[in-house]
């Protein structure tokens, strides 16, 4: 495990440090910001609306459900171990 953790921190020193580049800096930010993707998000929703009609339905709900138990999953039971 002492290993994993050496070459986690040394590909992370490596990626931030070596891989620098200024006008990344600039876009980063706006890029890790939630509110960043909603159009994004709301153009993909109503292009499979739109192709879709009411089976849409069922695949968002079914995408709604699929984020719901990943989130539930990574934060109540991952993260605790």
């Amino acid at each position: 495990m002492h290993e994993l953790l050496q070459l986690d921190q040394a590909l992370f020193y490596w990626i931030n440090n070596d891989w620098h580049t200024p006008w990344l800096d600039a876009i980063m930010p706006y890029w890790r910001d939630k509110s960043f993707w909603i159009p994004l998000y709301a153009i993909g929703v109503a292009l499979v609306v739109w192709k879709y009609r009411l089976k849409s339905l069922y695949f968002l709900m079914a995408v709604a459900i699929t984020i719901a138990v990943a989130d539930q999953t990574s934060s109540e039971l991952i993260k605790k171990m």
